[in-house]
Formats: C-alpha cells, structure tokens, sequence
C-alpha cells in the first residue's frame, strides 16, 4: 500500500451478464413521464418500452436522413436532454472530486489531479445552480419550477457547501488527509442524492413530444458510464491509503461488471430491454476504443479485487485511465444527446 502523508503535500511537479443485471427494473407500455420517481432512482439503469421501436436507424454512412434533419429543425429544443445530461453528470462529479482529492493529497498525477479537480468543483458549481435557476450555455432554459426537483436541489447544495468550502484549502495548498476522509465520507451521501434527482428530472422532462423514450434510456446509461469510472478511480485511491477499505473494496467490485454489461449493451444494443443499437457509426466507432481501452486496464483491476492492494503505480495508472475513459465518455454523451434530437 501507498499512503497519504499526514501533512498537505506542497511539492508540485513542474510538468504536468444478463439483462437482469443491468436493467433493475424494467417497466413497459408506460410513458416516461408517468415513471414515479423512485423507480427511476433505483435503477442500474431503466428500459422502457412503448410499443413498437421508433428508435433512428442510421444510413449507411451512418448519419441522419435529410427528413430526418428537417424533421428536427421544426422542432423547439427545450433542452430535456440537457436536463438529464446535467443531472447525471453530478453523478460522475461527486465520485471525481472525491478520486481527484485523495490523488492529489497523496501524490499521485498531481498536476493532473489539480486539473480535474479545479474543473470539477467549476462544473458543479456550474451544474447545481443551473439546474435551479437556468443557465442558457449549458442548455438548461429557465429557472425550474417543480417542487419536488427543487427540493432535491436543495439537498444537494446542503451536502455540497462543506465540500466546496474544502477547495478553499486546495486553494491554499493546506489539503491533508483528514480533508480525503471527509470527502470520502460525504460522496456516497452525494451519488445517492444524484441519483433521486436525476430520478426526478427524467420523469419530469423525458417529454415524448421532445425525446423518444428509447433516446432516455441510451443517454442514461452512457451517463452512468461515466460516474463508475470514477467510482473505480476513487475506489482505488481509497484503498491504497486504507481509508474506507471494506467499502472501496465492494463498490469496486460491483463497478467493474456493471460498466462492463452496460458498455456491452450500449455497443450492440439490447431490444428485450429497450435499448437499442448505436444511433450513429461515430458512435459505434467510438463505443470500441472506449471498450478497447478498459480491456487494457482490467488485469490491474482484477488483481487490485483479488488481492486488495494497491500500490502508488496502481493508483496513477487507474486515475489516469479512468479520467481518459471519461473523457471519451464525455464525447459519446454529447453523441447521444445530439442524436436524440434528430429522431424526429
């Protein structure tokens, strides 16, 4: 094992399988917008199914028919996708910010920890008062009004003031370890938190009239993919520095097989369960680099599961590797949500 010093670092590099298991529930003939919010929040992810498929198939080229494009320019985008990108992306921040403290304060990748760090708190910031009170350059169009939205929000916010009040000591260069622990704590209160309000906002803005259901579901699992890299890469850290080992340990465990059946669902499509196949050839292309390059860190996960250690090369290649496959996740999900406004 690598630990964390107990005193703030402030040496500072010069360089910088089965269906079941992915779909928890699995509702048909129902309309997205009747799903309560609770089954949505629980899901590992949620396939839907309205009758017969109208999800897009692509030409040969693997872009949009011209009726297609038309179709989507008569029709006002009141951001419903973005809604629920956004959303989910608090999923994947809330474990990022953790991964990316812990790294950090340990010594690992340090310049690009201080990177992903500083962006994320931007992006959250960002995200939470956007979701609340609109934000036209992240798509998220007027203020919201559901109550039940809102107050979720606020739950978040309560959770996420004392987290944003530890990037002042980031700023001042005073992080210790006792800040990784308190975050450690904090984020699994967040991911939970996250994940009923992106329960709340998928049932309130998954409009037929304005995302085909089969288009929710394909946006929310690439979302999800994002957050389980980064409960990987803060998994790991955390138990290099045996902090909360025995519950790294399970989510890293869970996480692995669970993106590694979603990524397969998303690359070939699963109809049984409401998902369909790649929208676009981009993004089948781009769904086999992402899975090309998680194959090439298995092994290093697989003996971090089965002998529950960790050592400094470890870690700095799990952060390294996770925060390249959310990148590209980062582009598949902007994919997917362009998509869904061409299925008209």
């Amino acid at each position: 094992m690598f630990f964390l010093a107990e005193n703030h670092v402030s040496d500072r590099p010069s360089d910088s399988t089965t269906t079941a298991s992915i779909f928890a529930i699995k509702v048909t003939k129902m309309p997205l917008k009747r799903l309560t919010a609770l089954s949505v929040a629980l899901f590992t992810t949620v396939a839907l199914s309205a009758g017969p498929s109208i999800a897009r198939t692509p030409n040969a080229a693997g872009a949009a028919s011209p009726n297609q494009i038309d179709a989507a320019a008569l029709i006002k985008d009141f951001g419903s996708a973005e809604r629920i990108q956004r959303s989910g992306s608090l999923r994947m921040l809330s474990q990022r910010i953790s991964a990316t403290i812990c790294n950090r304060v340990a010594g690992v990748k340090t310049a690009d920890a201080e990177k992903y760090l500083q962006r994320s708190i931007r992006d959250y910031r960002r995200i939470l008062n956007g979701l609340e009170n609109g934000d036209d350059g992240l798509g998220l169009y007027g203020p919201e009004k559901n109550r039940v939205v809102l107050r979720d929000l606020e739950k978040l916010k309560g959770l996420w003031e004392p987290i944003d009040g530890i990037f002042q000591a980031f700023e001042t260069d005073t992080l210790t370890r006792d800040h990784v622990v308190e975050v450690a704590s904090t984020a699994p209160l967040m991911l939970e938190a996250s994940k009923e309000l992106l329960g709340f906002v998928v049932a309130e803005y998954s409009d037929p009239t304005q995302m085909l259901q089969s288009d929710a579901v394909l946006l929310q699992i690439a979302e999800r993919q994002r957050m389980l890299e980064q409960i990987v890469a803060n998994a790991t850290c955390l138990i290099g520095n045996g902090i909360a080992v025995e519950d790294a340990k399970a989510r890293l465990k869970e996480a692995i097989p669970q993106y590694e059946i979603s990524l397969s669902a998303l690359q070939t499509g699963l109809p049984e369960a409401g998902v369909a196949a790649p929208p676009t050839k981009a993004i089948e292309l781009w769904l086999v680099d992402i899975s090309d390059r998680w194959g090439a860190v298995r092994p290093t996960l697989d003996a971090i599961v089965a002998n529950g250690d960790v050592t400094a090369e470890d870690s700095s290649l799990v952060f390294e590797e996770m925060n390249k496959l959310t990148w590209m996740m980062n582009v598949t999900v902007g994919q997917y949500t362009e998509a869904s406004k061409l299925n008209f």
